[in-house]
């Protein structure tokens, strides 16, 4: 798959990682079965994404191929 599988640019979703920690399991389900992108704060600092690993692999497939030019 060499397009990101929920859209074509995708608006991710900002939460604290307090709201990981007490919502882990819809939090994983949001982003597996939704395809849902997220970025996690702590602090008010951005720390993480949370992304399908599809999208994922699409991104890594397209910086290898780029990197390799």
């Amino acid at each position: 798959m060499s397009q990101l599988s929920s859209q074509a640019n995708p608006t991710p979703e900002i939460i604290s990682s307090t709201q990981l920690q007490r919502n882990i399991g819809d939090t994983l389900r949001r982003v597996f079965r939704d395809k849902q992108h997220l970025i996690v704060e702590r602090d008010g600092l951005p720390v993480l994404v949370m992304l399908p690993i599809a999208d994922y692999e699409a991104l890594k497939r397209n910086t290898d191929q780029t990197t390799n030019q």
